[in-house]
């Protein structure tokens, strides 16, 4: 009598979302920001959008390191490290409004970049092994799923 186990995918997917939350939040962060940092700083235009580029700008920087990290400590350890570096640059963003600095500003949205280009990583292979540990289940279904029959060659194909 053989007793095959299910895997329990709720609490990975849990996870995934709630990271996917912190990367939309710190993310959208920094709109609103522009215009708090435009009335407080007398900033033009393109001054209050710099703290948005300075997010997107340390996906550049961070992209390499970020998969260098997954692979050699992990998911967990990985998470842990990007959810600290996260808090650390809302902190920072946060600070500069006590500090009255612009430039402490741009630092805060930089190093939230590093954060959210970290978990963007993350989630981003998660949802690559969830999607090819469950391929056998769409297998016979591709009508519920259409990534199924973007990921895996068609049987006729050699």
């Amino acid at each position: 009598m053989s007793t095959e186990q299910k895997k329990n995918y709720a609490l990975p997917i849990i996870v995934m979302f709630a990271l996917f939350a912190m990367i939309s939040f710190v993310t959208g962060l920094q709109n609103p920001m522009g215009v708090i940092v435009k009335s407080q700083f007398g900033a033009s235009n393109f001054m209050s959008q710099l703290g948005n580029a300075a997010n997107f700008i340390a996906y550049a920087f961070m992209g390499i390191p970020a998969g260098m990290l997954l692979q050699r400590i992990g998911y967990k350890k990985t998470a842990l490290l990007a959810v600290t570096v996260g808090f650390i640059g809302v902190g920072i963003t946060f600070l500069s409004g006590i500090a009255e600095s612009f430039a402490v500003y741009l630092v805060g949205a930089f190093i939230s970049g590093f954060s959210m280009c970290m978990l963007n990583t993350l989630c981003r292979s998660w949802e690559m092994r969830l999607t090819l540990s469950l391929m056998p289940l769409w297998e016979f279904r591709p009508v519920c799923c259409c990534s199924a029959l973007v990921i895996r060659r068609p049987r006729f194909l050699p």
